[in-house]
């Protein structure tokens, strides 16, 4: 699939994920039925990856289809795999990671959901968070790769909740 950004996506990985998304949300729900008293918050990760991919432009990126590290010969830390000049002009670091800067957007894009779902963060006019929690999310989780970030962040919630 095209996207309209112009950008491919795998049409397989983009069902999987929506699968997984959805089959997360009835449980989460079911989790919120069960458990009235909590507040339970959901991040969609794969909806931010989306999201940068159709943005790529507006946050700097020049290779949305390419990847930093590696080729289709040489893979990614084997030797002679060729690495690019300026990692964040590309969304992909090798085939299965994205860049720091990539993660961070998609941190940007994700916290104040999270933070709203939690019923905190002040928003801005134009609906991001305001910059100390964007700069606190980056910090945070900016150089974790998505499924640590993720577990991280489930973590922190419910450490707060537990609090």
């Amino acid at each position: 699939m095209v996207m309209s950004s112009g950008v491919h996506w795998d049409n397989n990985l983009s069902s999987v994920a929506a699968l997984h998304n959805r089959l997360l949300q009835q449980e989460l729900e079911r989790l919120r039925e069960e458990f009235p008293g909590v507040r339970i918050v959901y991040g969609d990760m794969w909806g931010a990856t989306e999201w940068l991919f159709d943005h790529f432009r507006a946050a700097g990126i020049h290779h949305p289809n390419g990847r930093c590290c590696g080729n289709s010969s040489v893979g990614c830390g084997m030797p002679g795999a060729p690495y690019c000049g300026n990692p964040s002009d590309y969304i992909n670091w090798d085939d299965n990671h994205s860049t720091d800067h990539a993660y961070r957007i998609m941190s940007d894009f994700l916290i104040p959901q999270l933070a709203a779902g939690l019923g905190c963060g002040a928003n801005n006019d134009r609906g991001d968070s305001s910059s100390s929690s964007s700069a606190l999310a980056a910090g945070l989780f900016g150089s974790l790769v998505p499924p640590f970030r993720i577990f991280t962040t489930l973590l922190l919630l419910f450490l707060l909740l537990s609090a």
